[in-house]
């Protein structure tokens, strides 16, 4: 079952408009680098109402929340890998939990460099695979464009430190972001019993809002070196048959 036979694609666009491309509207105003395109995410989730209606026949209440992340690894104080992560928690006439891990790149005229050792950063932890992506954020066309981790990875020569990629050939934001609710791009959570990137991250919580979820958060994974750890967790809950 389609989860399109309950949420209606252009409120999830809006959604889009609102996290993603306001924010790059803004961001040519000030300093085009991807550390800025990231605190403008921030600054607009911040000034979002908190509750929409995606729904179609039937309501379906959309909650946005975000937790700060902090490295906390053994070897690997403050350190960073990725910029964000989303997770979408669907209930309801549908149920499904995914997480992805965002590293944004500056592109130029649809063209972006990227560094195999981060890849091979996102590739190295079991949670992570089939769940990270790079993010092209264009400074001169402003676009969003997005490919899959292990995609990339898989161009790169043996030995080769850096690629430029033509970012045509990525997906658009908003294919990318029905393909990944629809499963054709990333991967869900693990059934229970297997990893879970969700209690992965939540190990690394260091600033948590009183509406985050709690995850199960194994206290061996406080200590455990997990390079790519993002600074902010974006948590989308959407309950299919309750209004906002």
């Amino acid at each position: 079952m389609s989860v399109f036979e309950h949420i209606d694609r252009d409120k999830v666009v809006g959604f889009l408009i609102h996290s993603w491309w306001h924010p790059l509207h803004d961001w040519p105003l000030g300093i085009p680098e991807e550390v800025f395109f990231i605190h403008d995410i921030m600054r607009h989730y911040r000034r979002s109402i908190r509750e929409w209606d995606i729904g179609m026949r039937q309501p379906a209440r959309l909650e946005h929340s975000v937790a700060q992340l902090h490295q906390r690894g053994a070897n690997r104080s403050d350190q960073f890998g990725s910029d964000f992560a989303l997770t979408i928690d669907v209930t309801g006439a549908v149920t499904m939990r995914k997480t992805a891990l965002f590293q944004t790149k500056l592109a130029t005229n649809y063209s972006a460099t990227v560094e195999s050792h981060q890849l091979q950063q996102a590739l190295s932890v079991p949670e992570f695979l089939g769940r990270c992506f790079t993010m092209a954020v264009d400074r001169t066309r402003f676009v969003i464009r997005i490919e899959s981790v292990d995609v990339l990875a898989s161009s790169f020569n043996v030995g080769q430190a850096t690629k430029t990629f033509d970012t045509t050939t990525w997906y658009p934001s908003t294919d990318w972001m029905f393909n990944w609710f629809e499963c054709q791009q990333g991967l869900p959570s693990n059934a229970i019993g297997g990893p879970q990137i969700e209690t992965l991250l939540a190990a690394f919580i260091a600033e948590r809002p009183d509406y985050f979820p709690e995850f199960g958060v194994a206290t061996a994974d406080v200590n455990r070196d997990v390079p790519y750890i993002p600074t902010s967790w974006h948590y989308v809950k959407i309950t299919i048959g309750e209004k906002a």
